[in-house]
């Protein structure tokens, strides 16, 4: 439910799946999690209902646009589907590495997620292009874009 309809941060999901597979699942999840909130289970039930459709036709054509806006601004590859761009800042970095790159951020009102989160990559970082309005979105992008000397 996260990426198909926006609703990162409910904690709700399903798995299907070979019964054997399934079940072991169960006793796993069993022991990780008490229980998805109920407010969590209603939202993915009215999604399911049919407005999340609509709701994903919709966002998908802001999300394209702002996403190769975005991408387009920074001098990097469009996004291929996804709401994020994960890109090197080795050239950017100074003495204070990454953590330094990402506090200069910050300062800026910019929140970016460090590439070493997503496996093996010390000079990356990651841009969420969907985690607030366009315009909001565009001017974060902007400081940043300032921030690379782009």
């Amino acid at each position: 439910f996260s990426k198909a309809y926006g609703m990162a941060g409910n904690r709700c999901g399903y798995v299907i799946g070979p019964a054997e597979a399934v079940t072991e699942l169960r006793k796993i999840g069993m022991h990780s999690f008490y229980s998805t909130p109920t407010a969590s289970q209603i939202a993915a039930l009215r999604v399911l209902d049919g407005p999340g459709d609509a709701w994903v036709a919709h966002a998908r054509g802001i999300y394209k646009t702002v996403g190769d806006r975005v991408a387009a601004r920074l001098g990097l590859e469009g996004p291929a589907g996804s709401t994020f761009l994960f890109f090197d800042v080795a050239e950017h970095l100074d003495e204070t590495g990454l953590g330094g790159f990402l506090e200069r951020c910050v300062d800026r009102g910019l929140f970016l997620a460090p590439g070493p989160s997503f496996g093996p990559y010390p000079t990356h970082v990651r841009l969420c292009f969907t985690a607030a309005p366009p315009d909001v979105v565009e001017r974060g992008v902007e400081a940043l874009a300032e921030l690379l000397g782009r």
